[in-house]
């Protein structure tokens, strides 16, 4: 009685695993829209790509979405000591946080979205000096 209780439990977790693993099937998208195109990034610049400890580098993208789509951007670094402040879309000032005592270079890194599910990454070198 006890195998015929565990075979009718176990017949039961199998189905209820089957009926689970049936009606979450992939829809394909992703959560993507499959009509949407990502967003393109041309270009990144850095004025100055080297800068002064405590100063600022200003990175701007250039970045177009051929579906119209308005864009949002996200900055992040490489290094801890490189920091974004004042984003302002497509225009970043980068500073440091702590001094330097010799040249160290970083990534300013830019994360352009679509808001449909399409994203675009790049990234530009910068160096900070003593």
């Amino acid at each position: 009685m006890h195998n015929r209780f565990n075979s009718r439990i176990m017949a039961l977790i199998l189905i209820a695993l089957a009926i689970v693993g049936f009606s979450c099937g992939d829809d394909d998208d992703n959560g993507v829209n499959q009509d949407n195109n990502p967003p393109t990034i041309n270009s990144m610049s850095a004025q100055p790509d080297t800068f002064i400890s405590y100063s600022v580098t200003t990175i701007t993208v250039a970045a177009e979405d051929i579906d119209g789509d308005i864009l949002s951007y996200e900055w992040t670094s490489s290094e801890d000591w490189l920091n974004p402040i004042s984003p302002m879309g497509s225009i970043v000032e980068y500073t440091n946080c702590c001094a330097v005592s010799e040249i160290q270079s970083g990534w300013a890194i830019a994360a352009v979205s679509d808001g449909n599910g399409g994203q675009a990454v790049d990234s530009i070198q910068v160096w900070v000096t003593p």
